[in-house]
């Protein structure tokens, strides 16, 4: 009798081992958690968001750590040259199926789920950049991308509707290392972009259009999820930082492409370090920061000027140069890197100067201020 009743004890604690090895399997790999008004609380919260065209393109992801509260949120791209252990192809050629091939190594290398999926095809993305009336860009000489279907400007603000966004965001000049990267850094000032334009409209944004906005596009979050994660991210202004997934860049046998070889150990240090960064009071600290000023017209001295008043406010500049042309009228900031409480601390410094995302990693800046006409005339 005594041996019985030590049997089932021992199989009454293995069974609820294994109940709570599978609930804790669950909780870890498919990010069992539900978003509701008080998401300020969490201490974080992941999505991924894939972007594809209609047919078999694949052309980024971005792993998307938010934190709550902080109000700050990490966005970790990926390379579509990206190509995992064991694979003979980057996450380009394998097309449809690249979403969950990434998602598998995220798990593996990271050693979890993100709690929610996101996708966005060419068709919803076009639909989306329309929807809010198109999306602001600038285009300075360096990074023009000229287009024989759309009148881009060589310079100067300019407004995207869906089909020329999706141009701008996805075309290559060449199959180089080089362009893909150009073109990552211009999708990764898309989504800047983005934000920054819907947090700065929130007043005539209604919710419908939050609910619309769900309805195209793919995900497994519940609507109710969605729109409360939307009231957070537009109540008071998120801060973001930009990275990538590291990887090592070897030319492909037979062809003029190339491949980012994707190492486990690797990526994980870079992920680690790069959410401790974010989390660090220093991360946005100005006084560290790495600024540009341009004197964009003909007034001498005016550099100097926006130089001390950007000193007063405890924001260093590194350098003060003439910029690419002298009859520039309006003056704007330039997030270079893609951390925006830097570039949001100077337009605020500066009567609320006009701000955009341009982001440029080789340039080692974190934002550039081009001084126009206006400045001369601004109190």
């Amino acid at each position: 009798m005594k041996k019985n009743k030590t049997q089932k004890l021992l199989l009454i604690i293995a069974l609820v081992t294994v109940l709570l090895s599978g609930i804790l399997y669950l909780s870890r790999n498919f990010g069992s958690l539900k978003l509701d008004k008080d998401i300020g609380n969490f201490k974080k919260v992941t999505f991924l968001l894939h972007a594809t065209s209609d047919k078999d393109n694949y052309f980024f992801s971005v792993l998307i750590s938010l934190y709550p509260k902080e109000k700050k949120c990490a966005l970790f791209f990926i390379n579509p040259l990206s190509s995992f252990e064991g694979d003979d192809e980057t996450l380009e050629q394998l097309g449809s199926s690249a979403p969950s091939r990434l998602e598998a190594e995220l798990n593996r290398i990271l050693g979890f789920n993100p709690n929610f999926i996101i996708t966005i095809n060419e068709t919803n993305f076009k639909k989306i950049i329309n929807f809010v009336g198109g999306l602001p860009f600038y285009f300075e000489p360096k990074t023009f991308t000229p287009s024989n279907s759309f009148n881009r400007p060589e310079s100067g603000y300019y407004n995207l509707d869906g089909k020329d966004a999706y141009d701008l965001f996805t075309s290559l000049n060449s199959n180089k290392a080089l362009d893909y990267v150009a073109r990552l850094e211009k999708q990764e000032s898309a989504i800047l972009s983005f934000y920054n334009k819907v947090f700065l409209y929130k007043d005539e944004i209604k919710k419908p259009w939050f609910a619309f906005l769900y309805s195209i596009i793919q995900t497994n979050m519940e609507e109710s999820e969605w729109l409360s994660l939307i009231d957070f991210l537009l109540a008071e202004e998120i801060y973001f930082g930009v990275s990538e997934l590291p990887g090592e860049l070897i030319g492909i046998e037979k062809t003029d492409k190339s491949m980012l070889k994707i190492k486990k150990d690797t990526v994980k240090i870079a992920y680690n370090k790069f959410e401790a960064d974010i989390l660090s009071e220093f991360f946005s600290d100005t006084e560290r920061s790495r600024i540009e000023v341009l004197n964009g017209t003909s007034i001498n001295g005016l550099a100097k000027k926006a130089k001390s008043l950007l000193a007063e406010n405890r924001i260093k500049v590194l350098s003060v140069e003439n910029a690419w042309s002298s009859s520039i009228k309006e003056s704007i900031v330039l997030d270079r890197s893609g951390n925006s409480k830097v570039s949001f601390k100077i337009s605020n410094t500066l009567n609320n100067m006009p701000r955009f995302f341009i982001i440029r990693k080789e340039l080692g800046l974190d934002s550039t201020v081009v001084l126009g006409e206006d400045f001369d005339k601004a109190k």
